[in-house]
């Protein structure tokens, strides 16, 4: 094994539960909103894709207002609006550097796009949790995606389901 492929499984080591765990519950997550039909995209005879802003617009409807803030309230989501993730760009001399991302959407929408780009970041290889703000985010993720399954409502259902 090359050294530097060594360094990074080991840099890993130590965090590995928290990233087989961020990855479970959001591969599952997506398996759940592509079975409910108001959180997925696709016709009949096409593919089903998971749809997050669906998801973010289902919560907000079948929780009503209160509820939904509190998500929106959480000190993960504010630490994701604070810290949000940041992603790689080409510079002029052919060099990669990272960059905050801009995001207009707001409340669910954003932490969901910002949930998806900690993901990214992370299963493209940008990132690896050996970082401590890359943890963070991490944990922050999590925190939110337990918290949107805490409501009974479709998508939980088909998430806790066993198939």
């Amino acid at each position: 094994m090359p050294q530097n492929a060594k360094q990074i499984v080991e840099s890993l080591d130590q965090n590995i539960y928290k990233t087989i765990e961020f990855f479970a519950i959001f591969s599952r997550l997506e398996y759940a909103l592509k079975h409910v039909e108001k959180t997925r995209n696709g016709k009949i005879g096409e593919e089903p894709e998971p749809n997050w802003d669906k998801f973010a617009k289902y919560l907000k409807d079948s929780l009503g207002e209160e509820r939904y803030n509190d998500i929106i309230k959480m000190e993960a989501a504010q630490y994701l609006t604070k810290e949000p993730p940041r992603k790689q760009i080409i510079m002029k001399d052919g060099t990669l550097k990272w960059e905050p991302l801009k995001r207009a959407e707001k409340g669910l929408f954003v932490i969901f796009l910002r949930i998806r780009d900690v993901r990214n970041n992370l299963f493209h290889g940008g990132k690896y949790p050996s970082r401590k703000k890359d943890r963070d985010r991490l944990d922050a993720c999590l925190k939110i995606l337990y918290a949107c399954l805490e409501y009974d409502n479709d998508v939980t259902k088909k998430f806790k389901e066993n198939e």
